[in-house]
């Protein structure tokens, strides 16, 4: 692993291994430190028992609150050390601007597009983004997620990252190890 500092996204639809992947990434190297998603590290702020009891109580404006993990890519230099040279998040300001699109009819174009400048600012701070396909790991299906949005949520981070030109590295791998490895391979 090289000493560059380097900042990784994991991105893609629900249940395709990303955070399990970190989770291993995180195990497997000590040069790796991971930042857990902004979604499932407000919960406990919120009081509400999910990601999508936020959207349902408090509407889908709220998936704004997302970045809030991502927020701090925007100060993540004081996490950097002699032993971390590599941060990991296991989503990125991708996945959550692909969500706003899916799940946000009836976001005015303002909306829109503030949080796609947002969301365009924030990714200029990754080095590397893995796109993990969907279709690899069972699907857990809650009251929000279903099997069309995990396909709608994929097409709409393809068709976001073309249309921003955000380089996505999908991976060709399938089971967990596997993807760690290569994006160690990738990374190092």
């Amino acid at each position: 692993m090289s000493g560059k500092k380097q900042i990784i996204g994991l991105c893609g639809a629900a249940c395709t291994g990303k955070t399990s992947v970190a989770s291993w990434l995180n195990e497997h190297s000590a040069h790796i430190a991971t930042i857990p998603e902004g979604a499932r590290s407000i919960d406990s702020d919120t009081g509400l028992g999910g990601p999508w009891q936020v959207i349902d109580t408090i509407g889908i404006i709220s998936v704004e609150l997302y970045f809030i993990g991502q927020w701090r890519l925007l100060d993540l230099p004081h996490l950097f050390s002699d032993r971390i040279s590599t941060l990991v998040t296991d989503t990125t300001p991708l996945d959550n601007l692909a969500y706003c699109h899916v799940l946000g009819d009836g976001h005015s174009e303002d909306v829109l597009q503030f949080i796609t400048r947002r969301a365009l600012r924030l990714l200029q701070q990754y080095d590397e983004i893995f796109l993990f396909p969907r279709g690899v790991f069972p699907f857990a299906i809650d009251d929000v997620r279903t099997r069309d949005t995990q396909v709608e949520h994929e097409e709409k981070i393809i068709e976001l990252s073309e249309k921003f030109d955000i380089g996505l590295h999908v991976l060709e791998s399938k089971s967990i190890e596997e993807r760690g490895a290569e994006i160690l391979a990738r990374i190092s």
